[in-house]
């Protein structure tokens, strides 16, 4: 496997492939970033400052447009505070302020949440906090637009946003924790949130459930999303590890999907990454 520098590929404007393989969410993704990247024209990156005038957008919502524009107000309606049982050894959900719910206010929220990196994973992490604050208030909705059943899309929203997991974070000692925000997950699930998704978008959204359901049956039976042992200080990130890594054994059955379709996450890196960090 070709070992892909995470600062080419940041130079040369595929963040979307550079932040996946910092997290370990889809490290199989590596010969294929390597490929983009040999094949992409060497030009210096895109400036970072906007335009003055932009291009009209093109489509409607879940085009051209960001998730932003869309009117959430229907979605965040009925949405209450609340909290469940402890977190238990790999995965829980944190206590606060109501039984049997998960929480919905983002300063209690907080204190889970890993700290962003940048402006980029802050407006990434202001989306998950979208995506939690209803709870579990959206699950026919996404259900309806994705394909999947309520069942399988409730067990998704649990793992991915709702409850807090174990976790080693560049190779520190485990911790309770959100999981890192991903940013086609972000997208993805707020656009299943607001319309029908294409049959592309939902053979897309069918993988990663795959994915994200194997990983959470193996954490639920005890094993971490990325053993401790696995860390890598020479290259800062975890080695794939079938036999101790939950995400690196979901994906030798079931791989992670790679980029949301038509989503461009260059895009949102370039405008937010010079962001405030801190704002979440």
């Amino acid at each position: 496997m070709a070992i892909v520098n995470l600062g080419i590929l940041l130079k040369y404007g595929m963040y979307g492939a550079a932040n996946k393989l910092a997290n370990g969410r889809n490290i199989a993704a590596l010969d294929e970033a390597w490929d983009v990247y040999k094949s992409k024209p060497k030009i210096p990156p895109k400036s970072k400052t906007k335009p003055i005038n932009k291009e009209a957008s093109k489509g409607g919502p879940g085009v051209n447009r960001p998730i932003d524009e869309f009117d959430d107000t229907a979605i965040y309606q009925g949405a209450g505070k609340s909290r469940p049982e402890p977190p238990h050894a790999t995965g829980g959900k944190v206590e606060g302020t109501g039984k049997g719910k998960y929480l919905t206010d983002p300063a209690e929220m907080r204190p889970y949440i890993i700290p962003p990196r940048d402006g980029f994973d802050a407006f990434l992490e202001r989306k998950y906090i979208e995506i939690r604050k209803i709870g579990l208030e959206d699950i026919s909705i996404v259900a309806k637009n994705t394909g999947l059943t309520e069942q399988e899309i409730s067990d998704m929203k649990k793992h991915l946003f709702l409850d807090t997991h174990q976790l080693s974070i560049d190779g520190v000692p485990y911790k309770e924790l959100y999981f890192r925000a991903d940013q086609d997950i972000a997208y993805a699930w707020q656009l299943a949130q607001k319309k029908e998704l294409t049959v592309e978008e939902r053979d897309w959204f069918r993988q990663l459930a795959n994915h994200e359901l194997k990983e959470k049956e193996l954490m639920d039976k005890g094993m971490p999303l990325m053993d401790l042992s696995t860390w890598n200080p020479k290259t800062e990130r975890f080695d794939p590890d079938p036999g101790k890594n939950a995400h690196d054994k979901a994906n030798v059955t079931d791989p992670n999907p790679g980029e949301f379709p038509k989503y461009n996450a260059n895009k949102d890196y370039w405008d937010h990454s010079d962001t405030d960090s801190n704002n979440y």
